[in-house]
């Protein structure tokens, strides 16, 4: 669920920040570039989104292993004394 939640999230603030983008470049500049930039910026930032998706879901697993060895080995620590 975390990466469906992240990825989400971070597209729907890329894409408000790409057509706040792509305004500001067609009040300054022809509509034909402004759609180009519009376009060029979805895409990318479909692509960001997924690549930082990536980096904090491996960031969080890697969390969840270091808890994971954590438990683990303070059990196989106690076991002997329940013995």
């Amino acid at each position: 669920m975390l990466p469906l939640a992240c990825f989400i999230a971070l597209s729907v603030v890329g894409q408000t920040l790409n057509v706040l983008i792509s305004l500001a470049v067609e009040a300054h500049v022809a509509k034909a570039t402004s759609i180009l930039v519009f376009f060029a910026l979805f895409l990318t930032v479909f692509w960001l989104a997924w690549k930082i998706t990536e980096w904090i879901v491996d960031r969080h697993q890697r969390a969840i292993d270091g808890q994971r060895l954590v438990v683990i080995l303070t059990t196989a620590s106690q076991v002997p004394l329940l013995v």
